[in-house]
């Protein structure tokens, strides 16, 4: 079980099935509940009990988390959970009316298994991250992660066209005991309809790249390019359905084709039902996952 919640607490694999390596079908979304209860009637802070951590929220915009954590900057840019502590916070009028600040740090141990039911953390990492929405349609991010020996640099940008879509680019180097690499990563969504959104994204590794959880385990993606499109489909009384395809092309070795199926409906007001498939053409495995989500209290 990835995921403990305290108002959906029920997660069940029912189907797994694989002709080649080993594939677990990705977790269903699940619902999220917090817990805030106030020190006192007159106590301006409160304590929120997350998935895997506490979170301290007081009424003006500062956050402070113990435990896991990994923000999530408007560009794309990823970055690794680490267990530790964290502060973060937000403001506005510096440069102007509608210029808004977002900006935190953190410091404590690389977490990579992030699971409820088993912890495994590696070395000490320190985390520094901003947020900058210049304009309603313009914001620009950066991300800089360091761990013994090791270095991470990211700079980032997303652009609202309005109703034509949105698209966001970020770039990142990486500084390890291998050498040093480049990740370059590009988005965009466009909302056809009111039930139908399809989403565009491409990367492409140079040198010798490695993300920080790579780093924990002297690993890092040779030099290659991805490429995939996506389609979600709200079908109404069906649920929602999705369909995606996407390449790999390494520079050494074969190309990867990707294809998947999903769906997702509410079978009733207490059971969501999901449904996944993919399928790789070059290697030929596949994998098909269904799962039910309910309450049990």
């Amino acid at each position: 079980m990835r995921q403990i919640q305290w108002r959906w607490v029920a997660y069940f694999v029912l189907v797994g099935m694989s002709t080649g390596i080993s594939a677990q079908p990705r977790p269903a979304q699940p619902l999220r509940l917090s817990i805030a209860p106030q020190v006192s009637e007159q106590a301006a802070q409160q304590w929120h009990v997350g998935q895997g951590t506490w979170r301290y929220q007081s009424t003006s915009a500062v956050r402070f988390v113990l435990g896991n954590y990994s923000p999530k900057l408007i560009s794309g840019l990823a970055s690794v959970p680490l267990g530790g502590v964290s502060i973060a916070d937000q403001t506005s009028g510096w440069l102007g009316q509608h210029v808004q600040w977002r900006y935190g740090a953190a410091f404590g141990a690389v977490d990579k298994k992030p699971t409820v039911t088993s912890f495994q953390y590696g070395s000490g990492a320190g985390r520094a991250w901003v947020d900058v929405k210049i304009s309603p349609s313009l914001s620009l991010d950066g991300l800089y992660q360091r761990a013994e020996g090791y270095e991470q640099l990211g700079l980032g940008g997303r652009y609202d066209f309005g109703l034509m879509g949105t698209g966001a680019l970020n770039v990142v180097q990486s500084h390890h005991q291998e050498g040093k690499g480049w990740r370059y990563q590009g988005r965009y969504q466009l909302q056809v309809a009111d039930t139908l959104a399809v989403g565009l994204q491409s990367e492409s590794y140079k040198g010798l790249f490695s993300d920080l959880l790579q780093h924990q385990n002297h690993g890092y993606t040779a030099s290659q390019d991805k490429h995939a499109v996506d389609l979600q489909w709200d079908a109404g009384r069906w649920g929602k359905l999705g369909a995606s395809y996407a390449s790999t092309a390494p520079r050494l070795g074969h190309s990867q084709h990707t294809f998947g199926l999903s769906q997702q409906f509410w079978y009733s007001p207490n059971l969501r039902i999901d449904v996944d498939a993919q399928r790789q053409t070059h290697s030929g495995d596949y994998n098909m996952g269904l799962r039910f989500s309910l309450p049990i209290f």
